[in-house]
């Protein structure tokens, strides 16, 4: 679940839904996107953060729908959305991606 000053947006993984309600026009609506997203994270200039399967995906949210911005590939793991970090961590391996505007990633590892 996802929440910014006009939307709320939660992941129905078991229907493969995203649900977003709309607090202004009090509408809800439900999209079934290409991928089952697990995370969910706003930004502070109202765009959302998906992540599911190995993609992290960058939505512009309007009206209740949803346009992709832009999508990074190969993201190991997919549990953690924090604002432009995304950190996956085992017991052995640690990895934090820096995503830049555009959508690429840089990967720190640390063993």
């Amino acid at each position: 679940m996802a929440v910014s000053d006009r939307y709320v947006a939660v992941d129905h993984p078991d229907a493969e839904q995203l649900i977003i309600y709309d607090f202004i026009t009090k509408q809800k609506e439900t999209i079934h996107p290409d991928v089952c997203l697990v995370g969910l994270y706003f930004l502070p200039d109202g765009h959302l953060l998906g992540v599911g399967g190995d993609k992290l995906i960058k939505y512009k949210v309007d009206c209740g729908k949803l346009t992709t911005v832009w999508t990074c590939d190969e993201v190991a793991d997919r549990y953690i959305i924090c604002t432009d970090f995304y950190k996956v961590s085992t017991r052995n391996l640690k990895l934090f991606y820096i995503i830049s505007p555009k959508g690429s990633t840089s990967s720190l590892k640390n063993n």
